[in-house]
């Protein structure tokens, strides 16, 4: 019951967080209409599921999103040298009250009462509401916010050659395809298939891999982190 609740909350802070927040939004730092999405979006993933304890942490998770963000603008706005931290942070903090929002609407419902009709369309398909759900939540998840993510860890170590920004969409795609097929191999039980994927990974740069030590090191630390992260949004839904 935890993790369909704590998928529920945290698809609606990946949707607003990374795929419905422009790039514009982000400059201008329009707190209120950030905010506005997230509580909007939350709110349409928890209708077909929603009692007064959803609604509750709804409330909760709403406003303590404000805050964070309202924070996160200060902390940016105060410090003069460009910093990834506050990111981080912010990330740790929504996360934090997500896992409280979870367990707070676990302890009080038993079970998820989806609508007769939602039944009858997924029973169609072949695939329970809650299984849609996780799968929909890991991939929105290895996506965007772990792109984002390790490229934001990766930038003290990045080499000046790999600056262009045809590299970064090159690299950003072949991670995403990366963690989707290491993702599918999780699921059917195929873990030394995953050997494989890496294998041809590093192939394609073993030249460079081999010639230049400084992106050998960049490369490493973008492929453990990238392997890392589908690892634990998988197991996190498990």
């Amino acid at each position: 019951m935890f993790k369909t609740v704590f998928v529920v909350f945290s698809l609606a802070y990946i949707l607003s967080e990374f795929y419905f927040r422009s790039e514009k939004h982000v400059k201008k730092q329009n707190l209120f209409l950030h905010s506005y999405v997230y509580s909007l979006v939350a709110f349409i993933l928890m209708i077909p599921v929603i009692n007064k304890w959803f609604v509750v942490a709804w409330l909760f998770l709403s406003i303590t999103h404000g805050i964070i963000e309202w924070l996160t603008y200060r902390t940016q706005s105060s410090t003069t040298q460009h910093s990834e931290l506050p990111f981080f942070a912010a990330q740790v903090l929504h996360i934090v009250f997500i896992i409280i929002a979870s367990i707070y609407v676990s302890f009080h419902c038993d079970t998820l009462n989806f609508p007769e009709w939602m039944d009858s369309i997924f029973n169609v398909i072949g695939i329970g509401e809650v299984q849609f759900l996780t799968w929909v939540f890991m991939i929105l998840l290895i996506w965007k916010p772990v792109n984002i993510t390790i490229k934001k860890l990766l930038s003290p170590y990045k080499p000046a050659n790999e600056s262009s920004a045809e590299d970064k969409n090159t690299g950003g795609f072949i991670g995403l395809l990366e963690r989707v097929i290491i993702l599918i191999f999780l699921s059917i039980a195929q873990y030394s298939a995953i050997g494989l994927v890496l294998t041809a990974k590093s192939i394609a740069r073993y030249n460079k891999i081999a010639e230049d030590k400084t992106f050998a090191e960049y490369y490493l630390l973008g492929t453990l982190l990238s392997t890392l992260s589908v690892i634990a949004a998988y197991l996190i839904v498990k």
